[in-house]
């Protein structure tokens, strides 16, 4: 199977994510609370603010490229680097996946892969999840430090 970024539509989804979260903080909040809000110079940092985090998201946290099978998997990314790997190679993955959050891949040898799965469609990210649930769900971890995986106990 293979996972292709849409890197215009996830850039969209996640400009309008920030977007809504600094209107709501620095607007919708202050506007309730009674205090004057001008609604230019928020809306205006909130477009800049947003469009800078998509771009970071989508050229930092976004594999150009996710293909697996039953035997590998081979991710094409800007950072750390591109690798292919062996299933036996597979240390641990974050047990979140939710749309704006940060996917934790963790590979021997290799530091963690950061992967925002914004910019993937939703029913392929999801089945590249359920593959990895079903197929190593001992390699689940729910805690980590930074990038690295804390697994009490098991290897």
């Amino acid at each position: 199977m293979i996972l292709k970024p849409n890197y215009v539509l996830g850039f969209l989804k996640t400009v309008g994510w920030f977007f809504g979260l600094i209107l709501l903080v620095s607007g919708v909040i202050p506007y309730f609370r009674g205090q004057p809000v001008a609604w230019p110079e928020i809306a205006s940092i909130s477009v800049f603010c947003g469009a800078f985090l998509a771009v970071g998201i989508c050229v930092m946290f976004t594999p150009r490229e996710i293909s697996w099978d039953e035997e590998k998997i081979s991710l094409r990314v800007n950072f750390p680097r591109s690798g292919e790997y062996t299933w036996r190679q597979l240390e641990a993955y974050s047990s979140w996946g939710f749309r704006f959050g940060t996917f934790l891949l963790k590979f021997q040898g290799m530091q963690s892969y950061q992967i925002v799965p914004v910019c993937f469609p939703a029913g392929d990210w999801r089945a590249f999840l359920s593959f990895l649930r079903t197929r190593f769900p001992e390699k689940k971890t729910r805690v980590w430090f930074g990038p690295s995986p804390v697994r009490f106990g098991k290897k």
